[in-house]
């Protein structure tokens, strides 16, 4: 194959690689309060990032949004909606995350969120500690 025709199929692998990400774009993640709705089709694009946090019990845990924020949203929500342009609604910001506790609980519990896969044993817990935490009045 002649350097014409490879450098021509490179730029075409290039802008066919450019096209399939562009669900990751800064200006495609902004998403309003509504996402909660079920209605996150860009999100279920984005694979999921599991960071492996260390084994807790939850038991063991004060029921306060640090915990939630290091325990439950870093680990199961992050992806999505941590950082300056993530999905609405903001869960690395107490001010976001407090206000929304009830629809997001309800999101999580109806099976809205995350859209990745059935909940296993261990982010059950996580969902019982994050539904304490916001029967408890969702605190800092």
């Amino acid at each position: 194959m002649s350097l014409p025709i490879r450098l021509l199929a490179l730029a075409a692998i290039g802008a066919l690689l450019a096209v399939a990400c562009t669900h990751t774009a800064p200006t495609a993640r902004v998403r309003h309060p509504a996402s909660l709705d079920g209605a996150y089709e860009a999100c279920e694009q984005i694979p999921e990032v599991m960071y492996e946090a260390p084994r807790v019990n939850y038991g063991t845990l004060t029921r306060s949004y640090a915990n939630v924020r290091d325990h439950v949203f870093k680990q199961h929500c992050s992806s999505c909606h941590f950082g300056a342009e993530a999905y609405a609604p903001r869960l690395d910001l107490y001010e976001t995350a407090s206000a929304q506790a009830g629809e997001i609980l309800r999101a999580v519990e109806g099976g809205t969120m995350p859209p990745s896969a059935p909940l296993t044993q261990r982010q059950a817990e996580a969902v019982a500690f994050l539904r304490s935490w916001v029967a408890e009045g969702a605190s800092r």
